[in-house]
C-alpha cells in the first residue's frame, strides 16, 4: 500500500521529512500510533500512523477519528502536490477590549477603491455570525476608511463562521464566508491582538493570545500560559491565556502544532524590494510593471498570484530565503504564499504615488546669521556657538564621540543655541523619527598613506564609534591589487559587519586619492 508523502518527524532543529523507510527502521517494533506524537503529516499538521507492517509493507496513514478529515492527501489522493488555493484566504479577525471577564471581536474589512464601491448597487455590507447568534451587523460603506484596512464590531460571542453578505462584484476582495473562532483553540497575535491563520510559523519569546473553551495548562517548562480572561457564554466558559515558549524544544513545538501552529527559529514573511511603495495593512501601493519581493523563512512554502502572472524566483546564497520577481498585469494583484492554506497575503495596486510630502525647512545659522551646510565640518563655527530654528516642533540630539550628552526641545519657529562646540560634537536636529539635519565637526585626516604595511598599521589603530559597513565598499576590492594587506583588513572587516568610523572616513579619502 503507498504511503502518506509529506510526514515529518522532530528533530533538534525543527521538523524534518522522514520516509516510510526511514521511520521503520528507527521503529522495527511493530505499529506506532499518531497518539504517539511521533509522525506529523506537514500537509494538515495532524499525527499519523506507522503501520506494524505484518500483511503489508509498513507505510505512513492517516487515523479514522482523526479532528479533521479535509487533508489533501485525503480528497486528493497521494503523492498529491503541496498547495492551496490563493481565493482562499481569511479577513483578520482581531480581539480587543479585553478585561478579567469581557473581550470584543472584530473583523478587519480590506481597502476597496472608492471608485468600485460605488458602482455597487447595495451600499453597505452585513456580517452575521454563524453559529452563535442570529445578529446581522451592518456598516455602510460610508464608515469604511478610504486609504485603508477598517476593523469592524462582530460581537463579543466567538463564532465558528462569519458570513459577508455584500453585490459580487466584492467577492475578489471579501470572501463569502470568514473562517471564525474554534472551540479548541485559536491563536491571536498579542501585539497586533490579529487572529493568526492556522499553520502559520511561530516564534520563542514571542507572546500569543489562545481564546479557546477549554481550560489549558502547560505540557512543559518550556511554554508559559496566563489566564487573563473568563467569560461564561450559554454553556461555554471562554478563556483568554496568555502563552509563549521560552525554549525550541520538542514539547514546546508539539504544545503549538496541537493549536494549528508551527514553532520555528525562521518564521516566513514576504516583503517588497522594489519598486518604492506606499504600505498598509494588507495593500501596498506602487507604480512599475514589475515589482521584487524577498521571501524567508518555511520549508515547502508556495508563492502565487492572482490573477496569474510570470513570477521568476532568485535563491539567495547563504540562506533559505529567495527573491521573486513578478510581472504586474493589471491595476489589482493579489500576492500570497502558504502551504495548503495561505499564510501570508496583499494586494499590490499600481497607481500613482502622490503621498509625499516636502522635507521640513530647518535652518541652521552662526552667530552672524549665515545658514551653515550640513554634513562633516573641519572648522567649528565662530565662538563655538550656532542657532537653530525649525519649521516644526522637534528635537536637536548633541552627541560626544558617539554618546548622547543632551536632548533639547525645538519649538517651532523659535530660535535656541547651542553652545560649546568642539571636534568631536555631532548635532541631530529630529522630527518625530526623522533625522532631518546633521552635522560633525572633526579634525582634518593627516596625509593619507600609500604604503601598504603602513595603510593597515593606520587603519587598524582607529577606534572609538563603530558603523555599519557601507555595501559599496564591496566595490572597491578589484582597486586594491597592490595593496593585499588592506584587501585583507577590508575582507575581514566586511565579514564583522562594522568597522570604526574614524578608519572608514580614512579608507575612503584612500581610495578617493588612489
Amino acid at each position: 500500500m503507498a504511503s502518506l508523502t509529506h510526514v515529518c518527524m522532530w528533530s533538534e532543529h525543527g521538523w524534518k521529512k522522514i520516509t516510510a523507510c526511514e521511520a521503520a527502521r528507527l521503529h522495527p517494533g511493530g505499529m506506532v500510533s499518531a497518539a504517539s506524537g511521533l509522525f506529523m503529516c506537514e500537509l494538515c499538521g495532524q499525527y499519523v500512523i506507522l503501520t506494524e507492517g505484518e500483511k503489508n509493507v509498513r507505510h505512513f496513514k492517516h487515523e479514522k477519528s482523526e479532528k479533521s478529515k479535509d487533508c489533501p492527501e485525503r480528497t486528493g489522493g497521494l503523492s498529491v502536490c503541496m498547495t492551496y488555493n490563493v481565493k482562499e484566504y481569511e479577513l483578520p479577525i482581531r480581539i480587543c477590549n479585553i478585561t478579567g471577564n469581557q473581550f470584543d471581536l472584530e473583523l478587519g474589512l480590506l481597502y476597496v477603491p472608492q471608485s468600485i464601491l460605488q458602482e455597487q448597487k447595495i451600499q453597505h455590507v452585513a456580517i452575521q455570525p454563524l453559529g452563535s447568534q442570529d445578529d446581522q451587523y451592518i456598516y455602510s460603506f460610508a464608515r469604511l476608511n478610504p486609504e485603508t484596512l477598517t476593523y469592524v464590531y462582530i460581537g463579543n460571542i466567538p463564532a465558528p463562521k462569519y458570513k459577508l453578505n455584500v453585490d459580487s462584484g466584492l467577492r475578489c476582495f471579501w470572501p463569502q464566508y470568514v473562517r471564525g473562532i474554534d472551540c479548541s483553540g485559536s491563536i491571536f497575535s498579542q501585539k497586533a491582538g490579529k487572529k493568526l491563520p492556522d499553520g502559520v510559523d511561530v516564534q520563542v519569546g514571542n507572546s500569543y493570545y489562545l481564546l479557546c473553551a477549554k481550560r489549558v495548562y502547560p505540557n512543559s517548562s518550556d511554554i508559559e500560559i496566563k489566564k487573563i480572561c473568563e467569560k461564561r457564554v450559554s454553556k461555554y466558559t471562554w478563556y483568554i491565556y496568555e502563552i509563549k515558549a521560552t525554549s525550541f524544544t520538542e514539547d514546546a513545538a508539539r504544545f503549538f502544532l496541537d493549536l494549528g501552529c508551527r514553532l520555528t527559529e525562521s518564521p516566513l514573511s514576504l516583503n517588497p524590494v522594489w519598486p518604492i511603495y506606499t504600505k498598509t495593512p494588507y495593500v501596498i501601493r506602487h507604480n512599475r510593471d514589475q515589482l521584487f519581493m524577498h521571501m524567508h523563512g518555511g520549508e515547502n512554502v508556495v508563492e502565487k498570484a492572482f490573477p496569474a502572472t510570470t513570477m521568476k524566483r532568485f535563491s539567495c546564497p547563504g540562506e533559505s530565503g529567495k527573491v521573486i520577481r513578478m510581472d504586474c498585469n493589471g491595476r489589482q494583484q493579489l500576492i500570497s504564499i502558504g502551504r495548503t492554506k495561505v499564510l501570508e497575503y496583499t494586494y499590490f495596486w499600481r497607481d500613482q504615488l502622490s503621498n509625499t510630502t516636502p522635507k521640513p525647512v530647518v535652518e541652521i545659522l552662526d552667530i552672524h546669521g549665515n545658514i551653515l551646510s550640513p554634513g562633516i565640518q573641519y572648522e567649528l563655527p565662530e565662538k563655538r556657538i550656532l542657532c537653530a530654528r525649525s519649521q516644526y516642533d522637534g528635537s536637536v540630539i548633541i552627541l560626544e564621540a558617539g554618546i548622547l550628552q543632551e536632548k533639547r526641545f525645538l519649538k517651532a519657529k523659535r530660535r535656541i543655541e547651542i553652545e560649546n562646540i568642539h571636534f568631536g560634537t555631532e548635532i541631530r536636529v529630529m522630527q518625530g523619527l526623522d533625522l532631518v539635519w546633521s552635522v560633525r565637526y572633526e579634525r582634518k585626516l593627516r596625509e593619507v598613506i600609500s604604503n601598504d604595511f603602513e595603510l593597515v598599521k593606520r587603519l587598524k589603530s582607529f577606534d572609538g564609534r563603530l558603523i555599519p559597513i557601507p555595501h559599496e565598499l564591496g566595490a572597491v576590492f578589484n582597486q586594491l591589487e597592490n595593496y593585499p594587506k588592506v584587501k585583507r583588513w577590508l575582507y575581514k572587516k566586511i565579514r564583522e559587519g562594522y568597522m570604526a568610523e574614524g578608519a572608514f572616513r580614512y579608507f575612503k579619502q584612500f581610495v578617493t586619492k588612489m
